[in-house]
């Protein structure tokens, strides 16, 4: 067995164990919800306020939760990366280490709306 099939394969059980994690928390999400919404005074709120909950907010979550382990994962691989880079090439590998960090890192510029100067 290849390494490319190994990494195939692991990367589709990461995936299958993922996915199963975030579809087991939208449907506790959309039972609380809810469950909620059967308690709530129906003179207080509209109807279209708990299915726009439902819907919208437990997306985000569900989005979320998809990318968090990417995260953590891609610093730790370009970490090790780099570590390996140095071993071979030694002060040559800042290069890469520096435009790692200046990637991770938005430097504020008046053209770039999010970042404050």
């Amino acid at each position: 067995m290849t390494l490319t099939t190994r990494s195939q394969i692991s990367n589709t059980f990461y995936q299958h164990k993922n996915y199963r994690a975030i579809t087991l928390v939208r449907g506790s999400l959309v039972s609380l919800i809810y469950n909620k919404t059967l308690h709530i005074d129906i003179t207080a709120v509209d109807q279209s306020s708990s299915v726009t909950l439902m819907s919208a907010d437990v997306e985000r979550v569900g989005t979320g939760m998809r990318f968090i382990h990417e995260a953590w994962g891609s610093v730790l691989d370009i970490s090790l990366a780099v570590y390996l880079l140095q071993r071979q090439l030694g002060v040559a590998s800042v290069a890469p280490a520096v435009l790692f960090l200046s990637a991770i890192y938005p430097f504020p510029h008046p053209s770039f709306p999010l970042c404050v100067s």
